[in-house]
């Protein structure tokens, strides 16, 4: 019987809360449920009593944790949340998360909020 090698690198989402913390980043497993649930992660892989993602997930999960600290939620309540931008584009590369944002309604003398 063959074995799938991609099943040798998993983590469970304590491993992986655990290494979010390592890097600084507020991760817990119930966060990684919520990101499952909200279709932000793919599901985990069921092995025996364990459910695990794919080392190749850390990535998005590194991506989604850098959208948590008190920066971007105050870029999310003072831009988006107020109406004055929209959000058009997020990437991730590594450790930068670079967000971009359409101030397309927006008088000069409102950016000085």
């Amino acid at each position: 019987m063959e074995t799938d090698t991609r099943l040798s690198k998993t983590l469970t989402r304590d491993d992986i809360a655990g290494l979010m913390q390592s890097e600084g980043y507020d991760v817990s497993p119930r966060t990684i449920r919520y990101w499952e649930s909200r279709g932000y992660l793919d599901r985990p892989v069921r092995v025996g009593r364990h459910v695990v993602h794919l080392q190749s997930a850390l990535e998005d999960i590194r991506a989604l944790a850098a959208t948590r600290p008190a920066a971007i939620r105050a870029i999310r309540a003072n831009v988006v949340n107020k109406g004055r931008g929209q959000v058009v584009n997020v990437e991730a590369s590594g450790d930068t998360l670079i967000v971009k944002i359409s101030y397309k309604h927006i008088n000069q003398g409102e950016l000085r909020d």
